[in-house]
């Protein structure tokens, strides 16, 4: 006996999970879920065999991310300037994170191999440069993000969408409600991707609660952790006034100053 047969209610949980997301989502909700299929698939006929082929793991997860994004605030919001505001919005979160993740791996730095998957990853190739494994890492925080990044992005462009139809606004007023909308939600936004990241790493966290904190944020497994959560939340907080900014620009009554 090799293992539980776990399938039957793993499907039985994702056939209730559609049928919610269809019966309250509605035609929005279907046009998620096509938006998540081809996310899903991006991910794994695209990003993964091409980085076992040796491209770098992180151009390849900023050119997914771009697709990925596109093709959801098309499904969700169609051809309309509250899409290419929250698209516009994404690819600089996106970007942001991008640089920032790749940066604090090259300068902590950090290996990418803290975690037993990427160890068992090393054994099982035959020669991969080490800058393959950091580049796995920054991929990682960067597809970690995007969707909190879009949550935010999508949200701001809508808020500020239904404002613009209300009557005539300024630029400077449309992007005074977008960065508004954009406060109230940061701190639960970036509280959601931090606990995302502590979930994860409970057992991590109760291993280790008994080293010395300055021994402690130099490991390579915590300063992954950390980084992680810090990167993905800067090119989040950065969303916001990029996305309330083309937002403003694409809906405004006249041309801003």
């Amino acid at each position: 006996i090799a293992d539980y047969h776990r399938a039957p209610t793993l499907g039985w949980l994702l056939i209730v999970f559609l049928l919610a997301f269809v019966i309250f989502g509605g035609k929005k909700g279907v046009k998620s879920l096509f938006a998540l299929l081809i996310s899903v698939c991006l991910i794994a006929f695209v990003l993964l065999p091409l980085s076992l082929n040796g491209f770098n793991p992180l151009m390849v997860a900023i050119g997914i991310c771009l697709i990925s994004a596109a093709a959801t605030m098309y499904f969700v919001a169609g051809l309309s300037k509250k899409a290419l505001a929250a698209i516009l919005g994404t690819v600089g979160g996106v970007i942001v994170a991008g640089v920032a993740a790749q940066l604090v791996i090259f300068y902590a730095p950090l290996t990418g191999l803290s975690s037993e998957e990427a160890q068992i990853l090393r054994g099982s190739l035959l020669v991969v440069s080490p800058k393959f494994y950091s580049g796995l890492l920054a991929a990682g925080m960067l597809i970690g993000a995007l969707g909190v990044i879009m949550d935010v992005a999508v949200s701001i462009a809508s808020a500020v969408s239904e404002v613009a139809k209300i009557g005539h606004r300024t630029f400077a007023e449309l992007y005074e409600s977008g960065m508004n909308v954009g406060r109230d939600i940061m701190g639960t936004m970036t509280n959601t991707l931090i606990l995302a990241y502590t979930g994860s790493a409970l057992p991590l966290l109760l291993l280790i609660s008994q080293i010395p904190s300055t021994k402690l944020v130099n490991l390579d497994l915590v300063a992954t952790e950390v980084a992680s959560a810090i990167s993905g939340s800067l090119g989040l907080v950065l969303t916001i006034p990029l996305t309330a900014y083309f937002a403003a620009r694409l809906m405004a009554s006249e041309p801003h100053c």
